[in-house]
């Protein structure tokens, strides 16, 4: 799908041009080059693979409201099931996608304020460097490898694109004052007040407000019995570790939820832990 007068290739609303987008989302890059070298860009609009939907729906109480679903797929690590997993030398897991929640109400009154919340949420493979390989030509349960050597290569960087992407636009974004990075204090006001000078992490921040920015994971693999060891619960471990390694080293403000949904769904059935999940990422 493409749009031709808004830029969808990011997050609603977005300040950027048709002509200017998130090339890691457009699959027709190349195509456009041509274009793009003699000024004629909005001849080849940006092509995006994913569903581009809006429903008017109504509340339980009956009141008329829109929802629009916007899912982009990354093209930076692409390709079948058992092939595309992990990261690449892009820093990016394997056949990411992003999707897009807009809803809105059209306002009782001619110019007022029109309201509308936004949520976004990504779905894509472990970040860091792992495959699969497939037992007994396809029939059997597939192993889970992981890399011995550089094996969470790439991982921050990941992240930080991720914060870079999703940072408040402060004109445009409703909860630009979610993220507002925290005043350092100055070296007057160190002297003055006898507080303690300010990190050099903490200088970083107050120069890049995108390193403030919250990120979630939320893990559903399976953790493995004891009884029984599984690769993808090594998989699991994994995950654990570049998480708490990101948040502890890098001093990142993530967040990080395990549910073995497996297991979950054996003891607690699909409703309860479709309430589940949401309960506990919520």
């Amino acid at each position: 799908y493409f749009c031709e007068t808004i830029d969808i290739t990011r997050a609603y609303p977005s300040y950027r041009p048709v002509t200017q987008p998130s090339w890691d989302f457009v699959w027709n890059r190349w195509l456009t080059t041509a274009f793009r070298g003699i000024g004629l860009d909005f001849l080849c609009p940006p092509l995006l693979q994913g569903v581009c939907e809006e429903r008017a729906l109504q509340d339980f109480d009956g009141a008329p409201y829109h929802l629009a679903l916007i899912s982009r797929r990354g093209r930076l690590h692409v390709g079948p099931r058992y092939k595309a997993r992990g990261l690449n030398s892009n820093s990016e897991p394997g056949n990411e996608a992003e999707v897009e929640q807009v809803v809105w109400r059209r306002p009782v009154r001619e110019g007022s304020p029109i309201a509308w919340s936004r949520y976004v949420w990504r779905r894509g493979s472990v970040p860091l460097w792992w495959g699969v390989f497939l037992k007994q030509n396809g029939l059997g349960e597939a192993e889970i490898k992981i890399k011995e050597q550089r094996t969470f290569q790439g991982s921050r960087r990941y992240c930080r694109r991720l914060q870079k992407r999703y940072c408040p636009v402060p004109h445009l974004d409703p909860d630009e004052n979610a993220t507002a990075t925290p005043p350092i204090p100055t070296s007057a006001d160190t002297h003055r007040n006898g507080a303690v000078p300010p990190s050099a992490s903490q200088q970083e921040a107050s120069l890049d407000p995108s390193l403030q920015v919250p990120l979630m994971f939320v893990s559903l693999l399976r953790k493995g019995t004891p009884d029984k060891d599984r690769s993808e619960a090594k998989l699991a471990s994994a995950f654990d570790f570049v998480a708490n390694a990101l948040k502890k080293e890098h001093k990142m403000p993530l967040q990080y939820i395990a549910l073995d949904w497996h297991e979950m769904d054996k003891q607690l059935g699909t409703n309860g832990i479709v309430e589940a999940f949401w309960n506990t990422v919520s």
